[in-house]
């Protein structure tokens, strides 16, 4: 995440489900502080919410993505009057691309791209992401930010690998 956030000078987020919710459990800043009320280190926040979070309910059967994002429904207005329609196409948007991004829409102020990372199975262990303070992100941008994400995903993917690590021995305890 370090390298990340030194070589883009923005925000590297490390983010993890639980339910129908994402936490952020890791941050490094780039640049200078920045405060992301909306992302904050130990907070649940609905599912989608934010890159990392997004890159996590992107990847769900379609049914299940539905299912949390109305079960969200009243906690999602809080994020820049974000709606399950806005939430859905901003996913629909995110599976198109094939990486997880967002404009200022989701989050108001912030932009963001973000990728999973898999464990041993191949099931979404966490994602990687990265924030960036700006209304949105120009496509070279973004792939430029993707690319790199990807990259960092592959190196702790296999570090998992190596350790045979399975989101399923992790169960209950998040």
């Amino acid at each position: 995440m370090k390298r990340i956030a030194e070589s883009t000078g923005d925000i590297a987020f490390l983010t993890i489900r639980s339910d129908s919710d994402a936490i952020s459990i890791a941050r490094v800043e780039g640049g200078q502080p920045v405060t992301v009320p909306a992302i904050q280190i130990g907070v649940h926040r609905p599912l989608g919410v934010g890159a990392g979070s997004l890159a996590l309910l992107m990847l769900l059967p379609d049914d299940e993505i539905s299912r949390i994002c109305h079960a969200n429904a009243k906690r999602l207005f809080t994020y820049g009057r974000l709606s399950v329609p806005s939430l859905l196409k901003i996913v629909k948007h995110s599976q198109d691309m094939g990486y997880a991004t967002h404009d200022s829409s989701l989050i108001p102020g912030l932009s963001g791209v973000g990728t999973v990372i898999r464990d041993s199975g191949g099931a979404p262990l966490a994602a990687l992401s990265v924030t960036v303070l700006a209304e949105s992100l120009p496509a070279a941008r973004q792939q430029e930010l993707i690319s790199l994400l990807r990259t960092e995903s592959r190196i702790i993917q296999n570090l998992v690998h190596q350790a045979n690590l399975d989101i399923s021995d992790l169960r209950g305890r998040v």
